[in-house]
């Protein structure tokens, strides 16, 4: 005979009652049990529940152990008090339901009553674990360097105090200079590059003496180590303000985690204390360390280098001057006496005079021979045909006539000032008739051509301006010079800038400088660089003005050195292999130069960590680098990581000695927001790190030896071991390729400067495209976009076979290192995806030691290798890849992440065109005022974006107030416009008690004037009903997961995208109420639909199929019924608008506009009632039907 169960089922009370019990503490009581215990039942069962709401993580998917050790390592963060897991645990509390309060008080009550690591009993393997897990939650915590930003804003740094208290020196210092060079009393913006670049070195010297504590002119004695010692003061009290008011604000929502639960009744003040005492001990180690660091300056290897080489090049010059002279002098003398040479020389010089009239006379008629000697710019063409003649006609300049008649014009470097120092001293010395010829051809040609010599007096003081000018622009023209065509080159620039005028030295300098806005392009961009573009600039750098982007900038740069390191590594080893080869076939030599530069390349990597283990050393030492390499300090600190334009890490570590224009309120408030959110220090932290060990390396590579031993070798006569190495076009090249590998690992690096054939045209367009009104607000980030591209291609042999293909200067050994260690990486990234992919994790999500699910969608190149990584595992798994996977990930990474904004807005704007040309106005204007509304959303959101994390913590004291909203319900311009702010409304109305103040109602009030201004509403999530807390992580830089529901995990599993359910509908109420509805049949589908075998058979185009027919259809289907038969009218309301505007089988637009005309009725379809929408539905399926119908009897 059945029983009851049989007939009717369980009884459900009592089902009810067995499913409840895990509300019950079952675990053990205080110190009754260890660790080691937590896997036994009565522990486990509430572990278990914990996590599976928490994270999602269960025995289903994990084995019993790892839950519990993820368990373990959350509950040591979370008691620790590490500010992201205990800010993640309150947002989620906040918004959790009566049963998981209770749940995750069971979980604090056993984790509570759990023995010490430290109790009786604990092995020494368990006591370890349990100590790096809390050294692990107190160092690795964001918060701690809070402290150190609100010092440095109060402070201003060591830096800032020391340049004050040395300002007056380096003023006595700077004068000097300036009477030295006879510009006594002359402003900065007439002074020279080159110039300003001394001054840069004048005070990057004293400077150093004063972090020495030398003795300063100008300086009183002690007044750098007081001021030193008030900024130490001003910093430890800043950074234990910052430090005290983090941690206090960390301890208040870790209570109010604890009394939400039950957990804790009361506040406790003692807590409070001992946390505040903390703060103020960070503020004494803060003061402490820079104590320090004052007391131990770094150690000094560039700048005395530098001066002992320049000592050196002196009296290399000055022999070489003093042999050269005479020996010219010697040849001078002969040409008086030798009528022979003399006659010779003067039937040259008349050759070349004869000629100059009709070479004038062709360049003043713009028919200069385009041999590449003219540029079309007389007065520049002039002084080169002076020189070098003019190769088209045959007729030779000054430079070839005295060098045929035997004099020596140049020494060994070949640098130009002093190729005319020579010619200077040469003319000068000549015979009196020879000059006077030489004079006629000068007054014909430069004389009368060329302003910059109109004004000479004779031609001695010809020669003097032409020496001049070639010292002023000398120092960094020596490759342009080899070719003596430096002077044409900077006038074909000023020519193409539609410039007129002769070039200067400055011009031809500040290209070389400035070779992202050279000379031609420098008139352009002085107009765009105002106004609007300005603004425009300004909101670029708001949008990284974040403390999650100066996160993501630090992971993505430390990926990226880490992958350097590793590569660097297989470059030591292949040097290694070819050690081996040359000895087996008896090469010594090569064999024993291949093992050096082997074990420099394992060498160099403990370098790097001393670098970093000391980071303020390694900063000072390349400051002293580029105080001798200006050109190169620009190039490395240009652009902020990510390529976004900025002056301001320039100005902080003076290296900008340029006229800039004073900062305004605006500039100085985003300047502080700056340092504040660490976005200037960690720029400089990674590019220096990088810097330091790219020169280091490349030394390596070039000369065999480490920069330390480059910099400080020195001969027995003191002279520097490799001084000849370090000046010329070898040691720029050096510092060039240094400068380019640490801007790729920064992501800094402009791959439109050098633009060169069809790629590196369409490089330069994206980065140049930011400069462009509007549009360049839609494509900010160009360059960040372009390094992801070179990064990809480098680690994947697409730059490598580039190469070959194309004939580019890339070292191959880099790039075969960097292919092997890129693929390695990607192999091992497809093993370690497929435990994502069968626990239905989406791609780009990884699940932490703690249980936590944390998206690094953004984390690049980590995210690159997810994604290519869940490729492979598919492939593994499947035999291929789904299409809509692989084209998101394309998407992703590919140029429609570029220009998703843009694309939108492209899309916006062809609507109008159509609806315009098919005579839709209406839907015309509906476009237009979307494109307007969306320009000014853009903008009104950058420039707030730096308020974002402040917002943050007002929608955690919102506490259960906080809702997500949906940005397409109401205005959206105005939705959209406080997306970063909102939390701080929220938070206001939360402790005030006041109604009618969040952002919305805010602004639309003040803008619109007294209307009713309709408050935000609640954005719904398709995968799931539970409320989710605020997403905190923003503020650090990550995104943590929810944890994932059956729908989710469905749809993770077979690589489909979550919006790809096509569960969306056109009015944004409608497919609000739609998610709302649907999401508890989508769940309860797909949790039958996972726990059935026919799932677990599948391959995945059969649970493509089951996830589509069965899943979504039935739970489509259920939640239409629901609407339709709903007792609420607005439900069925709802239903209906959902059913007509869905975005697969609803009605255009058009098609509903011209319906309601039938109908005659105005408004929208939104103000219909539940009666009118169903006539809607009739007249429009009417109309179909007649289409339909026209069709089939037209056919």
């Amino acid at each position: 005979m059945p029983t009851i169960e049989e007939l009717y089922g369980p009884d459900e009370t009592q089902v009810e009652e067995e499913e409840r019990d895990f509300l019950t503490y079952s675990g053990g009581e205080k110190d009754s049990f260890s660790v080691n215990d937590l896997t036994e039942d009565h522990n486990y069962n509430i572990i278990d529940e914990q996590m599976k709401r928490r994270f999602g993580m269960s025995e289903k998917t994990h084995d019993r152990q790892e839950v519990v050790d993820a368990w373990v390592n959350y509950n040591r963060k979370f008691n620790v008090g590490q500010s992201t897991t205990v800010l993640g645990e309150a947002a989620y509390l906040y918004k959790a339901d009566e049963e998981s309060m209770v749940v995750a008080n069971n979980s604090y009550r056993l984790f509570e009553n759990m023995k010490g690591a430290f109790s009786g009993g604990s092995t020494t393997a368990e006591k370890l674990d349990a100590v790096g897990d809390y050294a692990r939650g107190i160092v690795v915590d964001p918060v701690n360097v809070i402290g150190l930003g609100v010092g440095k804003l109060i402070s201003g740094g060591a830096t800032k105090a020391a340049s004050k208290a040395t300002q007056k020196g380096v003023e006595i210092a700077t004068n000097s200079y300036l009477k030295k060079i006879g510009k006594e009393g002359v402003k900065r913006a007439g002074l020279s590059e080159l110039e300003k670049e001394q001054i840069g070195l004048i005070r990057r010297k004293i400077m150093r003496k004063a972090m020495r504590g030398d003795a300063i002119e100008g300086v009183e004695e002690g007044a750098v180590d007081a001021a030193l010692k008030k900024e130490r003061r001003k910093f430890g009290v800043g950074a234990a303000f910052g430090d005290t008011a983090a941690a206090l604000t960390v301890e208040g929502f870790y209570q109010n985690a604890l009394m939400k639960t039950d957990f804790q009744q009361e506040r406790d003040e003692l807590a409070y204390g001992l946390t505040a005492a903390g703060g103020l001990f960070g503020g004494v180690l803060a003061f402490s360390l820079a104590s320090i660091s004052k007391g131990n300056a770094p150690k000094e290897l560039a700048l005395p280098a530098f001066e002992r080489v320049k000592q050196a090049e002196a009296a290399a010059r000055k022999r070489a001057i003093d042999i050269e002279t005479g020996r010219n002098k010697k040849v001078a003398d002969n040409l008086k006496s030798d009528a022979a040479a003399k006659r010779a020389i003067k039937e040259s010089l008349g050759k070349t005079k004869d000629s100059t009239e009709a070479w004038l006379a062709k360049v003043r008629a713009g028919t200069a021979a385009s041999s590449g000697t003219q540029t079309g710019d007389i007065a520049a063409d002039t002084l080169g045909f002076f020189l070098s003649g003019d190769e088209s006609t045959g007729t030779e300049g000054i430079i070839q006539i005295l060098e045929g008649a035997g004099f020596k014009l140049e020494y060994a470097d070949d640098a130009f000032v002093h190729y005319t120092d020579f010619l200077t001293s040469v003319v000068k010395d000549l015979d009196v008739d020879v000059k006077k010829d030489i004079k006629d051809i000068f007054d014909l040609t430069l004389k009368a051509e060329h302003p910059m010599f109109a004004k000479a007096k004779d031609l001695d003081e010809g020669m003097d301006i032409l020496a001049r000018t070639a010292s002023e622009a000398g120092r960094t023209l020596y490759q342009l010079s080899k070719s003596k065509n430096s002077i044409k080159e900077a006038a074909n620039r000023r020519k193409k800038a539609g410039l007129t005028g002769p070039p200067t030295g400055n011009d031809v300098l500040e290209a070389e400088l400035d070779p992202q806005s050279p000379v031609f392009v420098k008139g352009l961009q002085e107009k765009l660089d105002t106004g609007f573009s300005k603004a425009q600039a300004n909101l670029i750098r708001m949008l990284v003005t974040h403390p999650g982007t100066t996160a993501l900038n630090v992971v993505g740069w430390s990926n990226a050195s880490v992958m350097q390191s590793g590569s660097d590594m297989v470059r030591g080893a292949l040097y290694g292999g070819a050690s081996v080869g040359n000895l087996l076939i008896g090469r010594i030599g090569s064999s024993v130069e291949y093992a050096k530069k082997a074990k420099s390349m394992l060498t160099l990597q403990g370098q790097k960590i001393k670098n970093l283990v000391d980071p303020f050393a390694t900063q000072e030492e390349v400051l002293d680098f580029l105080a001798y390499n200006p050109k190169i300090g620009k190039e490395l600190f240009r652009y902020m990581s990510g390529g976004i334009d900025s002056n301001d890490v320039m100005k902080d570590l003076k290296l900008d000695f340029s006229d800039m224009e004073k900062e305004g309120t605006f500039e100085k408030v985003m300047s502080g927001m700056q340092t504040l959110y660490g976005v200037k220090a960690q720029d400089i932290f990674t590019k220096t790190q990088e810097f330091m060990y790219n020169i280091d390396k490349q030394i390596r590579i070039k000369h065999g030896v480490s920069y330390s031993e480059f910099m400080s070798a020195a001969n027995a006569d003191g002279t520097p071991k490799y001084w000849d190495q370090m000046s010329g076009a070898d040691f720029f090249e050096l510092q060039t390729k240094a400068v380019d590998d640490s801007l790729r690992n920064v992501f800094a690096k402009s791959y439109g400067k050098d633009a060169k054939g069809l790629l590196g045209y369409v490089a330069k367009g994206i980065e140049e495209a930011r400069r462009v009104p509007i549009l360049g607000a839609m494509i900010p980030f160009g360059q960040f976009f372009n390094n992801t591209m070179g990064f990809m291609f480098d680690h994947t042999g697409i730059s490598l076979l580039h190469k070959y293909a194309a004939g580019t200067t890339r070292d191959p050994v880099e790039l075969i290192s960097k292919t092997a260690v890129g693929l390695t990486i990607l192999n091992t990234a497809g093993e370690h995806s497929k435990a994502g992919l069968e626990e239905g994790l989406e791609w780009h999500e990884v699940r932490a030691d703690d249980g936590s699910v944390k998206s690094r969608l953004y984390d690049f190149p980590f995210s690159f290798y997810m994604g290519i990584g869940r490729l492979k595992a598919h492939f593994d798994r499947d035999g291929e890849a789904p299409p809509e996977l692989i084209q998101e990930i394309i998407n992703t990474f590919g140029p429609q992440n570029l220009t998703r904004q843009l694309g939108d807005t492209s899309k916006i704007s062809m609507d109008i065109i159509i609806d315009a040309l098919s005579g839709d106005m209406p839907a015309v204007g509906e476009a237009l005022q979307e494109l307007g509304g969306s320009t000014v959303s853009m903008y009104a959101s950058g420039y707030t974006r730096p308020l974002d994390p402040i917002s943050q913590i007002g929608n955690l004291v919102a506490g259960e107030g906080y809702t997500p909203t949906d940005r397409k319900i109401g205005n959206k311009t105005v939705n959209n416009s406080v997306r970063y702010v909102e939390g701080i409304f929220d938070a206001f109305e939360e402790i005030t008690g006041l109604e009618g103040y969040s952002a919305q109602e805010v602004v639309t009030k003040g803008t619109f004037g007294a209307i009713d201004a309709p408050r935000p509403v609640e954005a719904q999530r398709l995968e799931t009903d539970i409320q989710q807390g605020a997403p905190i992580g923003r503020i650090f830089g990550y995104r943590e997961s929810a944890s994932h529901t059956p729908v989710e995990r469905a749809f993770a599993m077979v690589g489909l995208p979550l919006w790809k359910s096509n569960v969306s509908a056109k009015i944004p109420e409608a497919d609000n109420r739609m998610k709302k509805v649907i999401t508890k049949y989508l769940n309860d589908e797909a949790a039958k639909m996972l726990d059935s075998p026919t799932w677990k058979e599948a391959d995945n185009t059969m649970r493509l199929k089951l996830l589509r027919g069965v899943i979504l259809s039935r739970a489509k289907e259920s939640a239409m019924l629901e609407l339709k038969y709903s007792i609420d009218p607005e439900n069925r309301r709802m239903g209906i608008m959902y059913d007509l505007t869905k975005r697969n089988g609803g009605y255009s637009d058009k098609e509903i506009r011209e319906a309601l005309q039938d109908m005659g009725i105005e408004g929208d379809v939104t103000d219909l009632d539940e009666n009118q929408l169903n006539f809607l539905r009739y007249e429009l399926d009417t109309n179909k039907k007649e289409q339909q119908l026209q069709v089939k009897y037209a056919t």
